[in-house]
């Protein structure tokens, strides 16, 4: 990266760098930036190497510790940078003390010197490493060094890296189309993470390339991230409105960085379908569907907060093309809730929706429009209501549900119909987890009319326990589009609730 150049000849002093790939980076270090002498050591106290390139342009470690470990082995780390010029000094690990004062202090009496030998020969560059800087607001130094993400590899690296492990497997490259899916695949992943996935994926398939057993790395690596992944649906049980978006207007263009669209809004309340139409958009891409919940990403400390979730918006940036759910978005994305926390929280996301330039799709849920930022909603170029499945809803849902649960084949079309017809006022969730799942094991996977009316009859449903929310919400989202299936001769806008 010319960026770390630049700081080590402008003299800049020391900067924090924020990455897992602590081998790479030194061995970038050492190419770009090519300075006489380079010592990597462990905060606070593990013993100094020197560190250089080999012949064969790989990173050679000195056997013999330059500085021994001990109590002040990070001042003795100074100490050597500041003695010569052209020096570079990697630190591991200062990120679990740099909020100490005593570290700033002591930086602070170095830095001047770092940018100054003593010995000339050129400003000398001190490298914080961790994988997460979070400098808490006392701190003396947050805004005195620079504080730089070193990028997961690029389509390009992992090009090479896929083309120099088929050539030493004696494999052929995949075709130009399939070789695009294998890099969605490793995207995102860190260098010997990506070899890693790829050499598990050969021997796992008799040497053939398996994109499904290459994701699997990459799922590990968002749950490590707090993010949740979610298995994609090929069935999506009626909502014509969002299933011909999905298929006209999303999927076509989804890598057109002009006319895509990448932000979708869906409104309703809990348990009508939002999240589940975010799989099903997964499953018609093949891509990953991942899940955010930014309400419990909330820290006790506003900071960590902020950093949790600058964190994974980072990953998932590294990571696309990906599905990502923002979910229950309004626990942050209204006026005035808790402040601190939601307000760097509500920051962050509004920063990253509008900046962030990479091929993902963020599908955010709405159980309540109330408070509703318009900062929040304007980042939303596709909005979307979910009200109470209709019939022909309900009635896909249950058939879904009743195959999934290996019902009788030969009953499923007369269950699923009769369970659609007599649930109006249930959401798709009452339906599939309360009324489907207690028919197959009342009924022993073979419904009956009798069983199905006696499970309908003793479930709660939607219509019942937030009526004044659906009528609230209905109300409030007149201008939006809507997802269901169509009413023949009701207007959305003017549909009431029935009281059965």
């Amino acid at each position: 990266m010319l960026e770390f150049k630049s700081h080590f000849m402008a003299g800049t002093g020391a900067i924090c760098v924020q990455t897992l790939e602590e081998g790479r980076l030194i061995a970038c270090l050492l190419e770009q930036v090519e300075p006489l002498e380079m010592m990597v050591i462990s905060a606070p106290s593990g013993a100094g190497v020197c560190v250089g390139l080999a012949d064969d342009g790989s990173v050679s470690y000195n056997t013999e510790p330059t500085i021994k470990g001990g109590s002040g082995t990070l001042a003795l780390a100074y100490e050597w940078a500041a003695a010569s010029g052209s020096r570079l000094l990697l630190v591991r690990d200062w990120h679990c003390i740099n909020n100490n004062p005593i570290q700033w202090r002591m930086l602070l009496d170095w830095v001047d010197r770092v940018r100054c030998p003593q010995g000339g020969g050129g400003p000398s560059l001190i490298v914080f490493v961790g994988k997460l800087w979070d400098f808490s607001p006392q701190s003396m130094i947050a805004l005195q060094i620079p504080v730089v993400d070193y990028k997961l590899p690029d389509r390009a690296e992992l090009l090479g890296l896929v083309q120099r492990l088929s050539a030493a497997n004696s494999l052929d490259m995949p075709e130009t189309d399939a070789i695009e899916v294998v890099i969605d695949s490793l995207i995102g992943l860190s260098l010997a993470s990506a070899e890693q996935a790829v050499a598990e994926c050969l021997v796992r398939n008799s040497r053939r390339w398996d994109v499904p057993t290459l994701l699997q790395s990459k799922e590990l690596q968002f749950r490590q991230a707090g993010l949740n992944v979610w298995k994609p649906n090929p069935s999506l049980g009626g909502f014509s409105g969002i299933s011909k978006h999905f298929d006209n207007d999303v999927v076509p263009h989804v890598r057109d960085d002009q006319i895509g669209i990448r932000r979708i809004l869906l409104c309703g309340v809990p348990g009508v379908g939002k999240s589940y139409c975010a799989t099903v958009l997964a499953h018609r891409l093949g891509w990953l569907c991942l899940e955010l919940s930014l309400e419990k990403m909330k820290g006790s400390l506003v900071g960590s907060s902020v950093a949790n979730v600058a964190r994974c918006f980072a990953t998932i940036d590294a990571a696309a093309p990906c599905v990502v759910v923002l979910d229950e978005l309004d626990k942050v994305a209204s006026t005035g809730l808790d402040g601190g926390a939601s307000a760097g929280i509500f920051g962050e996301t509004l920063k990253w929706l509008e900046e962030s330039k990479t091929c993902c799709i963020v599908i955010a849920t709405l159980n309540n429009m109330d408070g509703l930022d318009a900062a929040m909603s304007s980042r939303f170029d596709s909005q979307w209501f979910f009200d109470i499945p209709v019939e022909s809803e309900r009635i896909e849902v249950a058939r879904i549900h009743y195959t999934l649960l290996g019902c009788d084949p030969d009953s499923i079309d007369t269950a699923a119909t009769l369970t659609g017809s007599i649930t109006e006022g249930f959401s798709n969730r009452e339906i599939a987890r309360r009324v489907c799942k207690a028919v197959a094991m009342d009924s022993s996977r073979n419904p009956t009319e009798e069983i199905i009316r006696a499970v309908v009859a003793r479930t709660p449903k939607t219509m019942s326990t937030h009526r004044a929310q659906i009528e609230k919400m209905r109300e409030a989202a007149v201008s939006l589009r809507r997802a269901n299936d169509p009413i023949i001769g009701s207007p959305v806008s003017r549909r009431k609730i029935s009281n059965n």
